[in-house]
């Protein structure tokens, strides 16, 4: 269209130089106005978080502008295509369902920031041409990809691990950074991954009653150690006590002492010494 345009003010700008002879500037205007207009086709800008995408005669190039002024060849157009930074949140019941190394299902709520590779951007607008290439590409890859690769990390995790039953939690930076490195293998570089984020685990029912068992039997095992550990301390110290006082006749009379010390009512001619033949005989004073 441009370049018809062109051709029908130049051609008629020669006519009329030709017609007119000597007035020559009723020849120029129309040339000059054909400069001005290829000056503007030649001119296009760019908006800022955005990627433009060079067509020739509706053929991609591999050459992207960045936002900001540039210069192109009058037949050349430009789409720009959206490469701010986008956010997809799997939360509650658009949750992505997974299921475990036992069988089991669980829901990962999770939330990753992406966009287009400003590099690949020809390849995203060659792949995906519609009105919003951004959007088909997260219809077509992003969403698919991601909930795909959160499967594949997850798929080899026990239950009991994921909910911390066994003592050790699950790492979710590193399951998310494992996520992140499946996505762009699959994706081919289309887009960049800012982050993505795990924030819940929900197992699913058969799971959670699985982990409550555990737990509770972990707990029983736990007191009956406890009790078994209270009794063999138990029976130490008795075993200490009994020794004590059988090897030690000391403890013997001084226990006799204090409790004639109390008023306690002894018999003629007791004594608190063991085996004495002779020695101190306590009457009985009551």
């Amino acid at each position: 269209m441009f370049i018809t345009l062109l051709a029908a003010v130049l051609i008629l700008g020669g006519l009329a130089w030709l017609s007119f002879g000597k007035p020559r500037a009723v020849g120029l205007a129309p040339i000059v106005v054909a400069l001005v207009a290829l000056l503007v086709a030649s001119v296009t800008s760019v908006q800022a978080k955005q990627v433009g995408v060079v067509t020739t005669f509706g053929k991609p190039s591999d050459h992207t502008l960045s936002s900001g002024l540039h210069f192109k060849a009058p037949w050349q157009k430009v789409t720009e295509i959206d490469a701010t930074i986008q956010t997809d949140e799997y939360h509650g019941d658009s949750g992505i369902e997974v299921r475990l190394s036992d069988g089991n299902a669980a829901t990962i709520s999770a939330t990753i920031r992406w966009s287009v590779s400003a590099e690949n951007a020809s390849k995203v607008y060659a792949d995906f041409r519609s009105d919003d290439p951004t959007k088909s590409l997260r219809d077509a890859v992003v969403s698919t990809q991601f909930k795909a690769a959160t499967n594949s990390v997850f798929a080899g995790f026990d239950p009991l691990t994921l909910a911390g039953a066994t003592g050790t939690k699950p790492d979710y930076p590193a399951l998310a950074a494992e996520i992140a490195a499946v996505m762009l293998k699959q994706t081919k570089s289309l887009v960049d991954i800012e982050s993505i984020t795990i924030s819940l685990v929900k197992l699913d029912k058969d799971s959670q009653k699985k982990i409550d068992d555990y737990i509770t039997e972990v707990s029983k095992t736990r007191i009956a150690e406890q009790a078994q550990k209270t009794a063999e301390a138990q029976a130490k110290a008795n075993e200490i006590l009994s020794k004590s006082i059988s090897n030690d006749p000391n403890v013997l009379v001084s226990k006799c002492l204090d409790l004639l010390a109390e008023g306690y009512n002894a018999p003629a001619g007791f004594t608190c010494w063991p085996g004495a033949s002779g020695g101190v005989v306590i009457p009985g004073t009551r």
